[in-house]
């Protein structure tokens, strides 16, 4: 796994950030996730 990668997995580890990101894209702004209700997963 590169540097990058990393980077990007532990920037969008931040429930806050992956939400906000996610409701700006994906959903227009509007507030479909929240972080509270996020859980991180591991997978291999």
């Amino acid at each position: 796994m590169g540097k990058a990668d990393i980077a990007v997995k532990n920037w969008l580890g931040n429930n806050e950030r992956f939400a906000d990101l996610f409701n700006g894209i994906v959903f227009g702004g509007r507030q479909v996730i929240s972080p509270e209700e996020l859980e991180n997963i591991y997978l291999n």
